[in-house]
């Protein structure tokens, strides 16, 4: 049967998508910290050599590309998941 290995790019897209998603929530955490970190002491970035603001914007590309990548798997997985769909009408369809 051909769909086997359409099933096994779907799981392993789906384990990437989770995976994505880990390391996302865990950016998010990093930043939130910087954050607090900033509003609780925020003459810390004019200190010579401070580099907060420079880690939180390397955190919020990071977001940005995990982000990104996570579209691209789902877009990915969209599509696989559309070919293993039987062609014609779906449930969708309303009667009048």
């Amino acid at each position: 049967m051909s769909s086997s290995p359409d099933i096994a790019g779907i799981l392993d897209n789906t384990k990437e998508l989770d995976r994505l998603r880990k390391e996302q929530e865990e950016v998010l955490v990093e930043i939130n910290k910087m954050h607090k970190k900033l509003q609780a002491t925020p003459e810390i970035v004019e200190k010579p050599g401070d580099t907060s603001l420079s880690k939180l914007k390397n955190l919020y590309i990071q977001a940005k590309e995990l982000s990104e990548s996570e579209v691209t798997v789902s877009n990915i997985l969209l599509t696989q998941l559309d070919a293993l769909l039987p062609s014609g009408p779906t449930g969708n369809n309303v009667e009048n």
